[in-house]
């Protein structure tokens, strides 16, 4: 998820005046989510100027003391932070005594260094995932086909994620993977382009369909054509990402999920 810290590091913090940004307050940058049945998952980083080069040092701007919680209106709990070396930054806050249910709001309070940032979400049902087919019948293919339960009203938003086994440590956002689903289509397709690595015949590969909010299709079509558009690792642009987190920059988003794995033959 390398690319992703770094467009929010330097895309969500990014404004249009670049002398005002150079001399205004360092802001927390947060990377978190929650989905049904799962876990809260925080990355926290310090925003970092727009002139710093290509091969920033992740590691000056992370939050790794911070104090972080998260409560759902009758139980706080507190993410300890810790080293996992599956994300990026290798810094990760987490919890296990609370699960994501369908219906529910979070509240994210992340507090560092004297700054306080809150963000609210909800998780929305999930949608199921009925089948995945692989597209090519050769070795390699970047294209899986997708049908998810045909009774998904129109107008509703939806994205995949998707990672292969063994060769990546987390699922990734899948490129143009993001739709507003439309009256008799159950069928998407779902491009996994993450460093160069492709679908391969014998891949054990898992794909997940989230469904989202207003706010959170916004962010993440905000997303894809910030990397689609900006013509390289360091995205340039003069626009900074939507963000639900209050006090700073990023988002913290709680997603109705569904996954199927399967292996590519």
């Amino acid at each position: 998820m390398e690319k992703i810290i770094v467009v929010l590091l330097l895309l969500l913090a990014s404004c249009d005046n670049y002398e005002k940004y150079n001399s205004a307050e360092e802001k927390l940058v947060v990377e978190g989510w929650i989905e049904s049945d799962g876990f809260p998952v925080v990355l926290l980083t310090m925003t970092a100027a727009p002139d710093i080069a290509e091969d920033i040092n992740l590691a000056d701007y992370i939050a790794k003391y911070a104090k972080v919680t998260i409560s759902d209106g009758d139980t706080t709990v507190i993410l300890t932070g810790s080293v996992d070396k599956n994300y990026y930054p290798p810094v990760v806050f987490k919890n296990y005594d609370m699960r994501g249910v369908e219906g529910k709001e979070y509240t994210l309070t992340a507090t560092y260094e004297g700054k306080t940032v809150q963000a609210r979400t909800q998780i929305l049902c999930p949608y199921d995932i009925e089948d995945v087919v692989p597209v090519s019948t050769g070795d390699t293919s970047r294209i899986l086909d997708v049908t998810v339960q045909d009774n998904i009203p129109a107008g509703e938003k939806i994205m995949f994620f998707s990672r292969i086994w063994h060769k990546e440590t987390r699922f990734y956002p899948s490129l143009l993977g993001i739709y507003e689903t439309e009256m008799g289509r159950n069928k998407y397709s779902v491009y996994h382009e993450i460093k160069s690595t492709d679908f391969s015949r014998g891949d054990s590969v898992a794909v997940k369909l989230y469904h989202l909010d207003d706010f959170q299709f916004k962010f993440w079509q905000a997303y894809f054509n910030a990397v689609n558009f900006g013509g390289g690792f360091v995205i340039s642009t003069d626009k900074s990402l939507p963000s639900n987190i209050e006090g700073g920059y990023g988002y913290f988003f709680g997603y109705g999920a569904d996954l199927w794995s399967l292996i590519l033959e």
